[in-house]
């Protein structure tokens, strides 16, 4: 990660022992608060328990965009050029929730995170019922 990037999760909540929602006419007061980690974030909150931090690494071959470059941000890419299946060794290998028809015939101990599926051999791709 960027030296320069300071990442924080934040929590918005009602006060305490207090109900205040938004309704038609007011908006609900919330307490925010900032958490500099994800453990940090979860411990305090009790959220994203399972949530998994990753970042370009994760891929095989998708190289990090840099927002500040104004030469390149708004490029547009050919698909042909990235390759954004898991790297085997990456922390979204095995870190998914087996979801049934959603996920079935994953490979591995639980499926990966992501869009993409690896084959669970050269003659039996995983697929989608709903999809060829």
């Amino acid at each position: 990660m960027s030296a320069r990037l300071f990442l924080y999760w934040r929590w918005g909540n009602p006060p305490p022992a207090r109900t205040n929602y938004t309704g038609p006419t007011r908006r609900a007061e919330l307490d925010a608060r900032q958490f500099p980690t994800l453990d940090e974030y979860r411990r305090a909150t009790g959220q994203d328990q399972h949530s998994v931090l990753v970042d370009y690494d994760v891929f095989v071959n998708v190289p990090k965009l840099d927002a500040q470059d104004m030469r390149t941000v708004q490029k547009v890419y050919k698909a042909e050029d990235f390759d954004f299946r898991l790297r085997p060794d990456s922390a979204a290998v095995d870190r998914g929730v087996a979801l049934p028809n959603v996920n079935d015939g994953f490979a591995g101990s639980a499926p990966d995170l992501g869009a993409t599926f690896p084959f669970r051999s050269e003659k039996e791709p995983c697929k989608h019922p709903d999809y060829p």
